[in-house]
């Protein structure tokens, strides 16, 4: 089957080179690179004039900037292949993570796996981006734990293109493309994870475990909930979450669970006490706040009552 690969860019060139070889180094061949750019001031166009020419890349330039979820969706909707696979500008694949993806996504809608993390110069900082950030991958309740949190990895995912259907257009409130695509997904024929890295995912900026627990980090995670108050996140997520709510692929199971998550940010959102969201908060706090132990659970909870 042709597998298109959805590559979004803007300002790539340092390491955009690196990434196009990994993709032309893949052992599985039939496939086609569709680039959407979002208006790009460096030789990133240069760059892919010179891999259309020697490789037949598809490129597309923006008029004017769509943001990185917007550019993905156009970039998204110009795919022809039977497969779909998202790709970032800046990492690099392993040359066996088409075959691999395609060998194990059987009857799901998406298969995705690990990654290796490594740094701006190439330098392995973690074998394993899961472990290294404390993500699981869940093969039951998939949609309960991604209208939380989303825990699949956008540049490892492959998902088939009759997905599409329910996917586009992208909701204008979506933040994250790659998580709203893992949440129909998991309304679809659900998600299959390849526990071992097929990229190597390029983290920029100074390395430090999301997993973390000192009370210096409890403390920032506090205070980025009284910065989400007053950015007016919860008020965007209520509004995403009435979005996903109309989804024709959501059943009643499925409204139960969108409408507890969407009376959590509505409690959140107004006074000091928040008791409706600390009583969601506890009955879902495994859900809610899944890379934590099973005490920082509690506490995460126990706090959504006053902050």
């Amino acid at each position: 089957p042709l597998i298109s690969i959805a590559l979004a860019t803007y300002n790539g060139e340092q390491y955009l080179r690196e990434q196009l070889d990994s993709i032309y180094n893949q052992k599985f061949k039939n496939f086609e690179v569709i680039v959407t750019d979002d208006s790009s001031t460096d030789s990133t166009i240069a760059i892919l004039d010179e891999y259309k020419q020697r490789f037949g890349l598809k490129y597309f330039i923006n008029n004017k900037r769509l943001g990185f979820v917007n550019n993905f969706e156009k970039a998204i909707s110009q795919c022809q292949g039977e497969y779909i696979a998202l790709c970032d500008q800046d990492d690099i694949w392993l040359p066996d993570k088409l075959e691999v993806l395609l060998k194990n996504i059987n009857n799901h809608s998406l298969c995705c796996s690990d990654a290796t993390l490594i740094d701006s110069n190439g330098n392995i900082i973690a074998q394993s981006v899961y472990s290294h950030s404390g993500l699981n991958f869940y093969n039951q309740e998939q949609f309960k734990y991604l209208i939380h949190d989303n825990y699949v990895m956008g540049c490892t995912m492959l998902f088939r293109k009759e997905l599409l259907k329910y996917i586009l257009p992208l909701p204008v409130c979506t933040t994250y493309h790659d998580w709203w695509i893992a949440i129909v997904a998991s309304l679809k024929d659900g998600i299959c994870f390849v526990d071992k890295p097929l990229i190597k995912y390029r983290f920029h900026g100074e390395n430090q475990s999301s997993t973390a627990m000192s009370v210096s980090n409890i403390i920032v995670k506090f205070r980025e909930v009284i910065l989400k108050r007053k950015s007016g996140y919860y008020d965007m997520m209520v509004e995403w979450l009435s979005v996903v709510k109309l989804h024709p692929l959501v059943r009643t199971e499925h409204l139960k669970v969108i409408n507890e998550r969407s009376n959590f940010y509505k409690s959140m959102n107004t006074g000091f006490i928040h008791f409706n969201a600390f009583i969601i908060a506890l009955k879902n706090r495994r859900y809610l706040f899944p890379r934590r132990s099973r005490i920082m659970r509690l506490v995460y909870a126990f706090a959504s009552l006053i902050i």
